[in-house]
């Protein structure tokens, strides 16, 4: 939501981007109701009713990351905040949260958060503060 409202206030001073900002909205809407299904890029694409390549371009330009980047964010995000209000598995917690296996999200992790799963659960790391690294930019988006 906060990219959104950044999105929109930039926005207004730049008519241009005002399809752009529509565009990036409907893709971050989809990834936020979609995240724990398979979702490769082309469904973000048709969602935004663009092509793929045109797509991937206007996403990574304006937001400073790819798609597939921004997907894993998002559900790193969801594992986090199941790992802190359950006690499923990490298999249950991969799966809820989207992740193909558990390896998968183990890599995706520990690349975000800079631990992995496993570590982060047993010290009850925050995330919040993790995730902070990612500054939102109404301009470029995630830096």
């Amino acid at each position: 939501m906060m990219i959104a409202r950044e999105n929109r206030d930039f926005a207004k001073q730049n008519p241009d981007m005002r399809s752009v900002t529509r565009l990036l909205n409907t893709a971050i809407n989809y990834v936020n109701q979609n995240y724990m299904n398979d979702l490769p890029v082309k469904k973000l694409a048709e969602a935004c009713l663009i092509s793929e390549t045109h797509f991937r371009r206007l996403f990574s330009q304006n937001m400073n990351m790819t798609p597939v980047e921004y997907i894993n964010l998002v559900r790193v995000q969801k594992a986090c905040e199941l790992m802190n209000k359950t006690n499923y598995s990490m298999e249950a917690v991969a799966e809820k949260a989207g992740f193909a296996t558990v390896s998968t999200m183990n890599r995706n992790f520990k690349k975000i958060v800079g631990s992995s799963p496993y570590h982060w659960k047993k010290y009850q790391r925050n995330y919040e503060k993790e995730v902070q690294r990612f500054k939102i930019s109404a301009q470029k988006g995630w830096e």
